[in-house]
């Protein structure tokens, strides 16, 4: 069996990678799978997914043999200060049953299968047909919130500007809409554009059925940007530090098939011309990142970790409102 756990403080992007690589683990392995946590599920009231392959025990998983819990590989790089994950080769040959514990964010956990993504997920029907979408409209996908306080993780308005013109090249696209988790923020970079915000159901809806989207760098983003039609799709280079100047992935695991990759000055370059500088990056961590280390010591990032919980609410509230563009 395959045990996928799923928690209350996690986002949907997170939750969702987790669960289809655990289901395509299982399938892989031929095992069975649970997903343990269902409850804290985020999107169950638009998206339909199977949470036991096994028996229909509810949120308990059944009986069965010891359970290992199995930790994907992961490296916490100091020069760019985040943790990167890529593909863990080890899941496939680990015995008995497995309880899941990493990012899993890396289609190579497909194993070259990547029609199951539909099969374990599919949207309800009546909710998508709610928010269609022209075909001349392309959706950004702007990230603000808690991205606003980390600068190396933030897209600058110029990727977002400059994906806007490479799109516009593209003859079919004519209009532009956000989809963000921070309406003041987008309207702070684009005060003229229509914002979908504050429904996440509206918000996963509007990018599945756009033909046209520009992504940020949320795991959000993925599962409705590969879900339903096919699109042109925009997303940042290296990810989660954009245009990081030693040139590596964060994380390895975040290249994904079929979209277009784009740097900050603008250049746009495809998947096959990205695999061998990710698969290098990718050794890199695996060739010299070789010490294992208690994740309790890697260091917090920001002044928020001087300041109580209580305290930074009541500072985020009256901070977001003074200055939308840096405070989530």
């Amino acid at each position: 069996m395959i045990i996928v756990p799923i928690y209350p403080g996690q986002g949907l992007g997170n939750q969702l990678w987790v669960y289809v690589v655990g289901r395509s683990i299982a399938d892989e392995t031929g095992r069975s799978f649970h997903l343990e946590g269902y409850a804290n599920f985020k999107g169950t009231d638009f998206l339909d997914i199977t949470s036991d392959t096994s028996s229909p025990q509810g949120d308990q998983a059944p009986a069965r043999d010891p359970v290992t819990c199995f930790h994907e590989r992961q490296f916490y790089d100091e020069e760019l200060n985040t943790v990167c994950s890529g593909f863990d080769e080890r899941v496939v040959e680990a015995a008995g049953s497995l309880r899941l514990e990493g990012l899993f964010q890396d289609e190579r956990y497909f194993f070259g299968k990547p029609e199951r993504l539909p099969q374990y997920i599919q949207p309800k029907p009546e909710l998508a047909a709610a928010y269609p979408v022209a075909p001349d409209v392309c959706v950004l996908n702007i990230r603000g919130g808690e991205y606003k306080h980390h600068p190396a993780l933030l897209l600058k308005k110029a990727y977002w500007e400059n994906a806007m013109a490479n799109m516009t090249k593209l003859g079919t696209v004519k209009r532009f809409v956000t989809v963000t988790d921070d309406a003041a923020y987008a309207r702070r970079l684009f005060p003229d554009l229509p914002i979908v915000s504050g429904n996440v159901a509206a918000c996963f809806m509007t990018i599945l059925n756009a033909r046209h989207v520009i992504l940020s760098n949320s795991s959000f983003g993925y599962f409705p940007a590969k879900l339903g039609q096919q699109k042109t799709v925009i997303a940042p280079l290296h990810w989660a530090r954009p245009d990081n100047a030693l040139g590596r992935w964060a994380s390895p695991a975040n290249l994904y098939t079929d979209w277009l990759w784009q740097s900050g000055d603008g250049t746009i370059t495809n998947y096959a011309d990205l695999v061998s500088r990710r698969d290098a990056c990718e050794q890199h961590y695996l060739s010299r990142y070789t010490v294992l280390i208690d994740p309790q010591t890697i260091p917090a990032q920001g002044w928020r970790r001087f300041v109580p919980p209580g305290l930074r609410r009541l500072a985020k509230a009256g901070l977001s409102r003074l200055a939308p563009s840096r405070v989530g």
